[in-house]
């Protein structure tokens, strides 16, 4: 869950809480976080290449959990109907639970957009602990599936964001099914054009 506010037209601040449902446990609040992303070049109208940055800092809530700093680029490839992005971020964690060294905690997405309110696409997500040592594809995370991206018009200034997806595990190290289910709802209506 998360709460955004946009600071900028080019910088996101966001507070987020992380909850997890370990394998015979209840869903608990593993983490909370302070999330940044700043778009250092929009993807142009006409279509093309777009960047970004995130940064983030996750404090631990759960004695199971450990503190993280995520940083790295939002890439994102928009052609007539089709949109690509890739979040390729880097993640140190540290205190207590840490882990040595830095993961690659990956996700992407390919959107077809079939109409202003509908698109589908596929998206995978990946975490790959510490890049120095050389683990085998087993015991990393990843995981890929179909999803499904809305955006309902409510009233003039009201846009509603929902999106959904099933994805499947990859390797042995992974959850075999993961649903995501995300809605974005604005809190605040725009003041004026």
């Amino acid at each position: 869950m998360s709460l955004d506010y946009g600071v900028t037209n080019t910088w996101r601040l966001s507070g987020v809480v992380k909850l997890e449902n370990p394998v015979h446990e209840d869903f608990r609040v593993a983490r909370t976080a302070v999330e940044n992303i700043w778009v250092l070049r929009p993807v142009p109208k006409e279509g093309g290449v777009g960047f970004g940055w995130f940064t983030s800092v996750e404090a631990s809530t759960d004695p199971a959990s450990t503190n993280a700093s995520l940083f790295g680029p939002i890439i994102q490839v928009e052609r007539e109907k089709f949109t690509f992005t890739a979040n390729p971020f880097f993640e140190k964690t540290f205190g207590r639970n840490r882990v040595e060294g830095i993961a690659l905690n990956y996700g992407w997405n390919v959107k077809y957009k079939l109409n202003d309110s509908l698109a589908i696409g596929a998206e995978g997500f990946g975490l790959m602990e510490s890049l120095g040592e050389d683990r085998p594809f087993a015991e990393q995370q990843h995981r890929l599936g179909p999803a499904l991206f809305a955006t309902l018009k409510r009233s003039e200034d009201l846009t509603i964001t929902p999106d959904i997806g099933l994805f499947f595990g990859l390797t042995e190290a992974t959850p075999s099914l993961t649903l995501k289910l995300n809605v974005g709802v604005p809190l605040r209506q725009p003041s004026g054009k």
